[in-house]
């Protein structure tokens, strides 16, 4: 391939990403070509261009274009995010953070060590994305980009939750949320206080955490972003459940799903309706509860989110339980198990939380059913029924630029 068709190739994959990443992340007025029609039509383009996509990174640095390796990764994260494509986007991420650095460009450095630090933390791989958003943080406070050192601190706030050094994630989101107050992001500040209302969760913090998320819901109401709402409503559901506040936390579930379906996210659709199903379980209304999984797991099966599919059938298993109906209980198990017992994502719950998990239905139907509480205890990926902290909604903030 000649020089002249390679720079036509790779200018041709920056454009036209850039255009679907406008419509993928919800502001289609930036497409000023009309590219595409809809966000459907951009996800099928980067759906068919993945590889070629993937390949025209490496290819820009392996060629000397690091304009195009530094700025392409940034126009495809949140699609690499959305399909969980991982491996994708820990290679080009850490290949924009190199070609940043052969550019002298301290501040996108900055910025793509936050995305590379994302990516790293979609992967389990925690202490690195620590150190990477760390680094972010610091670049930005050096360059004077206050705007982006919040943006850095708030995943880091995020890295913290996950390694459970909870004190040090409260102050990463109140430092995050302080600065974009300061620089007048009222809607960045709202993303870093949901994320601040998760920590307090953690600290069994609660009322901080209600006001913290409530504060949320209204900034994002006011300026409009209805998807941040539902986020900050499924997490407010979430503390008001710990507090016992149950037809609250209901309200606040069954808001956030009519949210997600308006935005069209059908797994944030299926997190509300699963946390709904275990708020009204807590108040004896088993039958809604039941539905309310039937749901989420229809949902998850269509977007083939299986963990996710995974944990409300535990949590439909509990309902069945609960309305004594000990023969779906057992069916629903064996059906979790047959379905996840191999190949889905790992659960952060210890082996214990897998066995006291079938011995609930061990002890609802007696000796019958043994072989399923025994396949189930010998599946080390058999996450824990009702697991709250994968249903929660952190708010990560990517740097993508139009």
């Amino acid at each position: 391939m000649s020089s002249e068709a390679r720079d036509r190739l790779l200018n041709y994959y920056l454009s036209t990403s850039s255009a679907a990443n406008c419509h993928f992340r919800g502001a289609p007025e930036i497409d000023d070509r009309g590219r595409f029609t809809s966000r459907d039509d951009a996800l099928a383009w980067l759906d068919a261009e993945r590889p070629n996509l993937a390949a025209a990174v490496g290819m820009a640095a392996d060629t000397g274009r690091d304009q195009v390796a530094q700025e392409l990764p940034f126009k495809l994260g949140v699609y690499w995010d959305w399909r969980l494509l991982f491996d994708d986007w820990l290679d080009a991420s850490a290949i924009s953070v190199h070609a940043t650095q052969r550019l002298g460009n301290r501040r996108r450095e900055g910025e793509a060590l936050n995305n590379l630090g994302l990516a790293l933390r979609s992967a389990g791989r925690f202490g690195e994305a620590i150190t990477a958003h760390q680094t972010s943080a610091a670049i930005h406070r050096e360059t004077g980009n206050r705007h982006s050192e919040a943006m850095a601190l708030n995943n880091l706030g995020l890295d913290l939750q996950e390694t459970r050094r909870f004190g040090e994630a409260i102050t990463a989101h109140q430092e995050a949320v302080a600065i974009l107050r300061e620089t007048g992001d009222r809607h960045g500040g709202a993303m870093a206080l949901n994320n601040l209302g998760l920590d307090l969760q953690d600290m069994r913090r609660f009322g901080e955490a209600i006001a913290a998320h409530q504060e949320a819901a209204a900034i994002h109401r006011e300026t409009g972003d209805r998807h941040g709402e539902g986020m900050a409503l499924n997490n407010l559901g979430l503390a008001l459940r710990q507090v016992q506040r149950f037809d609250e936390a209901i309200t606040a579930h069954q808001e956030a799903r009519r949210i997600y379906r308006e935005t069209g996210d059908r797994q944030g659709e299926g997190r509300a309706l699963n946390n709904r199903g275990v708020a009204l379980q807590k108040m004896q209304r088993s039958d809604e509860a039941i539905g309310a999984h039937q749901e989420a797991i229809k949902i998850y099966r269509e977007t083939g989110v299986r963990y996710s599919e995974g944990l409300a059938f535990d949590n439909l298993g509990l309902a069945l339980r609960d309305m004594q109906r000990s023969d779906e209980a057992i069916a629903s198990a064996a059906d979790r198990v047959e379905r996840h017992g191999h190949g889905a994502r790992p659960c952060s719950c210890n082996q214990s939380a897998a066995v006291n998990s079938a011995c609930r239905v061990r002890r609802l139907t007696g000796g019958p059913s043994w072989k399923v509480t025994w396949r189930i205890i010998q599946n080390p990926q058999f996450g824990v029924a009702r697991s709250t902290r994968h249903n929660r909604c952190k708010t990560r903030i990517l740097h993508r630029r139009a």
